[in-house]
């Protein structure tokens, strides 16, 4: 049975990844579909590599499967959460756990990561590196764990935080050298990645400083103060209704057992986007799907809670997981803007039976857009920034021919621009459709928000 488990999990795993591809043709957030257009042209524009918003490593890794589509980017994804999986069993079999295979359920059962298991963000990738850089500390190689570290903050900026407590984490490792002292200098090995990152900017750019000039350093608004009702509601959005309390009971296990790294790494990277959060530093904190950074140790640690449980009580486990797994299906479905995918669709399924000239130049608002129409991502609307009159000059001084591809919510909430901008700027309207978009199952008055959204959707073209 035991040779089974793992391709049983990833069997199970990857079912779900499918399930959510098909049900969910792109991400909830239009982050998702820029990071794979980024991945998509960086072989042919090489400082997209170097963004600190496209991440470098992200970039580099997903620019491969980038190029056979979208579909293949997102099952990637799906690879990515089974050897996360499998690094987690790992971890769990060498911390001694006896029921080592509950993360690979743990793991799908947080919300967060069922969000994001066939999507193009960053998260998961950053999850993978950190419980391998784990797995490695674990089994004594402490400066192949440093190398890993040194790569995060390539992959996403809390990899920078992660570096600092990692320095405190070798200073108190005897097997990074027996003297003191001499640990010391041995940390600067966790500089790395940024060192490589840095010289490589400077000699593409010429430019020195050029990481911190684009750096996005100040969030668009504070989120406010962190209180135990946020960690509460972040916290079962993130892990959900068994894994969340599981993970506390754990944590509280783990750190009487004197095995802390685990519930350390966890305690450290809550509290760090708590400053990040009242600090508006780094674009923005605080939101649950950060915490899949850090999702295989909130598995490992909810497994950790029921390491001594009879049978009967792991009965109870099992139909609680079931429940669990219902809840966060209802949660992803729920989300605001995954409609607007199927809306997005219909009307590039309309341009293609009814107009379908070339496209050599598309401006658009929703980053599917631009991947329904295989658009470069580098034209015209990667320099699109949420000041009015930059945008109105990019669509004037767009070529004949232009395509707009627009819509009526995030458009003039982003771009500040819309139909009006566009019918002064010379672009004619030939089609427009309003829509009324409902989750596939989810009820929204459940949670709040009202049953329906209304969008719509318009293609406009420079004569």
């Amino acid at each position: 049975m035991k040779r089974f488990l793992h391709p049983f999990w990833f069997c199970v795993l990857l079912l779900n990844v499918a399930g959510f591809i098909l049900l969910y043709p792109h991400s909830y957030q239009q982050d998702g579909g820029l990071h794979h257009l980024l991945a998509k042209w960086c072989w042919k524009s090489p400082e997209l590599f170097l963004s600190p918003w496209s991440r470098p490593l992200f970039t580099l890794l997903y620019s491969l499967p980038a190029q056979g589509g979208y579909l293949l980017s997102r099952i990637f994804t799906g690879g990515i959460l089974c050897a996360t999986g499998w690094i987690a069993f790992q971890i769990a079999r060498d911390l001694g756990f006896r029921r080592a295979w509950l993360v690979y359920p743990f793991l799908l059962l947080q919300p967060a990561v069922l969000l994001l298991s066939s999507d193009t963000m960053t998260e998961p990738l950053f999850a993978l590196f950190l419980s391998a850089a784990l797995l490695l500390y674990l089994r004594n190689r402490p400066f192949a764990t440093a190398i890993l570290v040194s790569l995060l903050p390539l992959v996403r900026p809390e990899g920078f935080f992660i570096g600092v407590s990692w320095g405190f984490v070798m200073l108190a490792d005897r097997t990074v050298s027996e003297r003191f002292l001499w640990r010391w200098p041995k940390t600067l090995i966790l500089l790395t990645g940024t060192i490589a990152w840095w010289l490589a900017a400077w000699a593409f750019t010429g430019n020195v400083t050029w990481i911190l000039d684009t750096w996005p350093w100040q969030g668009k608004d504070r989120l406010g103060h962190a209180t135990l009702e946020w960690y509460g509601r972040i916290g079962f959005e993130t892990a959900g209704l068994l894994v969340f309390p599981l993970a506390v009971v754990g944590s509280f296990r783990k750190w009487k057992s004197r095995r802390r790294i685990v519930p350390l790494l966890v305690a450290w990277f809550c509290f760090f986007q708590v400053v990040l959060w009242q600090f508006g530093l780094f674009g923005s904190a605080g939101y649950a799907r950060y915490f899949v950074c850090i999702s295989p140790l909130i598995a490992l640690l909810a497994v950790s809670a029921v390491e001594t449980w009879k049978r009967g009580a792991m009965i109870g486990v099992a139909v609680g997981a079931v429940f669990s797994w219902g809840v966060a299906l209802y949660v992803v479905d729920a989300h605001l803007f995954l409609p607007d995918a199927r809306a997005a669709r219909e009307m590039h399924r309309w341009y293609r039976e009814n107009d379908d000239r070339p496209v050599d130049h598309l401006i658009w608002s929703q980053s599917y857009m631009c991947i329904l129409f295989d658009g470069d991502v580098r034209q015209n609307r990667i320099d699109m920034t949420g000041t009015a009159e930059k945008n109105r000059r990019i669509i004037r001084e767009a070529p004949s021919g232009t395509l707009i591809f627009w819509d009526s919510t995030i458009g003039p909430a982003w771009f500040k621009i819309g139909p009006a901008d566009f019918e002064e700027a010379g672009y004619r309207r030939i089609h427009s459709r309003k829509y009324e978009l409902r989750p596939l199952f989810a009820s929204w008055d459940l949670l709040g928000f009202p049953a329906f959204r209304e969008q719509e959707m318009y293609f406009y073209r420079r004569q």
